[in-house]
C-alpha cells in the first residue's frame, strides 16, 4: 500500500475487488418483470410476488385469465396445501431473481480477474 499527504490509499488490487463486489452485488438483484410477463419462466425459478406492500415468493407459476397460480417456493412438489392462487388485479408487481448460474459467473468472473490481477501484481512487486 502507498501512502501520499491524505493518509492511506487503497492499492490497486484491493480497488479491484471493492469494485469488482459492488458490480456483483448490483447485477445479482431481482428485476422486475411484466404482468403477466412476456417471457415463460422456468419452473424452479421463484417469483416475488408483492401485494399490498408484502412479498411472496411463488414458485411454478401459471397465469390464467384473471388470475396467477403457483405454490409456495421452497416446497416439496407434491404438497397440495401449499398451492397458491393470487388475483392479477391484486398483485402491485412481480419480480424475477436472477438465475443461479448467471449469479455464480457475474461474482465468479470478477473474482477470478482480481485473483489473477492481485497474483500477477505480487510477483512484479517482489522483482
Amino acid at each position: 500500500m502507498w501512502t501520499s499527504g491524505r493518509g492511506p490509499r487503497p492499492s490497486l488490487p484491493a480497488a479491484g475487488l471493492l469494485a469488482a463486489v459492488l458490480l456483483g452485488g448490483c447485477a445479482l438483484g431481482p428485476r422486475r418483470i411484466a404482468l403477466p410477463p412476456s417471457e415463460s419462466i422456468p419452473d424452479h425459478r421463484a417469483v416475488e410476488v408483492w401485494r399490498d406492500g408484502k412479498v411472496s415468493r411463488i414458485q411454478q407459476i401459471v397465469f390464467d385469465v384473471d388470475s396467477l397460480r403457483g405454490r409456495k417456493a421452497g416446497t416439496a412438489a407434491d404438497c397440495d396445501s401449499c398451492s397458491v392462487a393470487v388475483a392479477i388485479a391484486a398483485i402491485d408487481s412481480l419480480r424475477l431473481g436472477r438465475d443461479e448460474r448467471t449469479s455464480r459467473l457475474l461474482v465468479g468472473i470478477p473474482v477470478t480477474a482480481f485473483a489473477l490481477v492481485t497474483m500477477v501484481w505480487g510477483m512484479s512487486a517482489t522483482e
